[in-house]
C-alpha cells in the first residue's frame, strides 16, 4: 500500500476546481495544472493498485486523468461508479506503444480500480494506438467494457470517433449507451445531433440526463422544443435539472416561460435552482416575475439565492 501511495504522489500534480456562480454540479471549464514532466510507470501503479480500497482507487484516478467536468460532465457510469470527486487537468501525450497496449489490454482483463486507473492514463496520454484500442474495445461482448471505452473516446475528443459511438448509442446495455451519448456531447460534432436527440426519450434516465446535457454542448437550437419539453414533464428530476441547464447553454429565450414555471412550480428544488440559474445565464430579460417570487418565498435557501443572482444579472435589474 505504501508503494502504491508513492505511485499516487509521483504523477499528481492536480489543479483545483474554480466554481462559478452556478448551482452544484453546474459543469465548470477545468483548470489546466502544470503537465507532468515525464510518463509514469503504468505497470507498478496499476500493480500496486489491484484490490486497494476504492477512495484510494479514486486518488489515483485523479492524479492521471481527465475525470472532471470536461466541458460535457462527468460520464455517468465508469468503473469506480461510487467515485464523484472530479479532478482536472491535462498532460503530455508520451505513452509508449508498449504502454498503451498494456493499458488497453488492462481495460479488458482488470477489475474496476485498475479499469478506472488506465482509461484515464489513456484518456491524459492519448495517442493513435489509444484511440484505435478504445474504438476496438466499442465492439466488445463485455458491456462494461464498451461502457469504459465510450469513456476515454469521450475524454479523448476526437472527432474520429463520432461514428463508432453513434453505433453504442443503440446499445442493448444502459451503461454503454449513456457514456457513449456523454461522449458525443463532449466532442461536440453535430453528425451526433438526431442520436443524442432520440436518446432524450430513452427508457434508462441516465441515458436521458445524459442527452439532455450532450445537446446543451452541441450548440443546436433545435434541441430546444424537446429540451423544454422534458423540463415541463420528465419523470426524473436529474433530467428536468439538466434541461434547465442546457437550455441556458443554447441561450433559448423562447424557452424563459419554461424555465420561470419549472421555477414557480417544480416540486425538487434542486431543478427550480438551475431554472433560476438558467434564466440569470440566459441573455434576454424575462421571468422576472417568477424570479421575484422565488427570491423572496421559495423554502429553499438556495433557490431564493439563485433567484436574486439572476434578478441581477437582467437587463434591467430595477426589479432586483
Amino acid at each position: 500500500m505504501f508503494r502504491f501511495m508513492l505511485c499516487i504522489a509521483a504523477v499528481a500534480l492536480v489543479g483545483e476546481s474554480v466554481p462559478s456562480h452556478a448551482p452544484a454540479a453546474v459543469p465548470v471549464a477545468p483548470v489546466v495544472a502544470s503537465p507532468v514532466a515525464d510518463a509514469p510507470d503504468v505497470r507498478t501503479l496499476l500493480a500496486e493498485a489491484a484490490g486497494a480500497p476504492p477512495q484510494l482507487c479514486l486518488l489515483a484516478a485523479r492524479s492521471v486523468g481527465n475525470s472532471g467536468w470536461l466541458r460535457g460532465g462527468r460520464a455517468p457510469v465508469h468503473p469506480l461508479s461510487a467515485a464523484n470527486d472530479p479532478a482536472d487537468e491535462d498532460g503530455d501525450r508520451n505513452l509508449s506503444d508498449a504502454d498503451t497496449t498494456f493499458l488497453l489490454d488492462q481495460l479488458a482483463t482488470g477489475n474496476g480500480c485498475t479499469r478506472e486507473i488506465a482509461v484515464q492514463f489513456l484518456a491524459r496520454y492519448d495517442n493513435a494506438a489509444s484511440l484505435a484500442g478504445l474504438t476496438h474495445h466499442l465492439s466488445s461482448p463485455d458491456a462494461e467494457l464498451r461502457g469504459v471505452a465510450a469513456l476515454g473516446l469521450g475524454m479523448i475528443g476526437d472527432p474520429a470517433s463520432v461514428t463508432p459511438l453513434l453505433r453504442l448509442v443503440g446499445d442493448a446495455a444502459s451503461a454503454p449507451r449513456i457514456n457513449a451519448v456523454w461522449a458525443l456531447g463532449r466532442i461536440g460534432d453535430g453528425r451526433a445531433y438526431p442520436a443524442v436527440e432520440r436518446a432524450l426519450d430513452d427508457d434508462d434516465a441516465l441515458v436521458r440526463d445524459a442527452a439532455a446535457g450532450a445537446l446543451g454542448q452541441l450548440d443546436s437550437t433545435a434541441a430546444i422544443a424537446a429540451l423544454s419539453r422534458h423540463l415541463r414533464n420528465d419523470a426524473a428530476p436529474s433530467v428536468r435539472r439538466t434541461s434547465a441547464w442546457a437550455l441556458a447553454q443554447l441561450d433559448a429565450s423562447a424557452a424563459l416561460p419554461t424555465l420561470g414555471d419549472a421555477l414557480a412550480r417544480d416540486a425538487d428544488a434542486g431543478v427550480r435552482d438551475m431554472a433560476a440559474w438558467a434564466i440569470g445565464n440566459i441573455d434576454k430579460a424575462g421571468a422576472d416575475a417568477a424570479l421575484l417570487q422565488a427570491a423572496r418565498s421559495d423554502q429553499d435557501a438556495k433557490v431564493r439565492e439563485s433567484a436574486v443572482w439572476a434578478l441581477g444579472q437582467r437587463e434591467d435589474a430595477s426589479n432586483a
